[in-house]
């Protein structure tokens, strides 16, 4: 039988449902071991199975490089990984993103100059879509109960969220995480840490 790639399979130290193991492929040696070097594990220990012909290999789980910006060094990674691990630390990051991604209470007071004028600012940063002054528009809200701007939190939040802002900041994120893109929209740094608390350590 013909040699097709190799295979390499791990268990985080602490299983849960979300992740019991992960599986990435590669056509050449040389790239599971920068793989297995660049993520914690050594290349002359780690079980790699030989992938032969008649064996369907995974192509969300195929290695491929991909490009990461630094927070702590003006220059650029490269990183071997696949896209199922990426889709899920991309999903981890908007998760964290999108529950930070509200002003409060003082949102629904779109007449004042400030709250609108910090909404514009924000509108044009990237990855970035506040879930709850788009609801606020600069005279929608004369009406409200003036407890509901007393109590805030969560009275507000019935009538002033926007649901889809979290849909399109995940959509944005995972649309610009393609092994082909330039650059990553997320660090090295974001990477490494919820690549360690996922499929390293676990969340049992």
């Amino acid at each position: 039988m013909k040699v097709e790639g190799y295979k390499f399979t791990w268990k985080p130290i602490h299983t849960n449902q979300k992740l019991t193991y992960q599986t990435v492929y590669s056509y050449t040696r040389e790239q599971m071991d920068r793989f297995l070097l660049q993520h914690g594990f050594e290349p002359t220990t780690a079980n790699v199975e030989v992938v032969y012909d008649d064996e369907d290999m995974d192509d969300a789980c195929l290695l491929h490089t991909h490009h990461f910006g630094s927070r702590n060094r003006d220059r650029i990674y490269d990183v071997e990984t696949c896209e199922e691990i990426i889709i899920m630390v991309i999903t981890e990051v908007a998760d964290e993103l999108a529950s930070t991604m509200l002003l409060g209470a003082c949102a629904l007071r779109g007449e004042i100059e400030i709250f609108d004028k910090i909404s514009k600012l924000l509108d044009q940063l990237d990855y970035t879509c506040i879930n709850d002054p788009t609801t606020a528009d600069t005279s929608g809200y004369d009406t409200c109960d003036t407890e509901e701007y007393i109590n805030g939190y969560p009275y507000y939040e019935s009538f002033a969220m926007n649901n889809d802002c979290n849909s399109t900041l995940y959509e944005t994120l995972h649309a610009e995480s393609f092994h082909g893109k330039p650059v990553q929209p997320i660090t090295l740094e974001s990477y490494v840490n919820i690549f360690t608390s996922i499929f390293l350590v676990g969340r049992g």
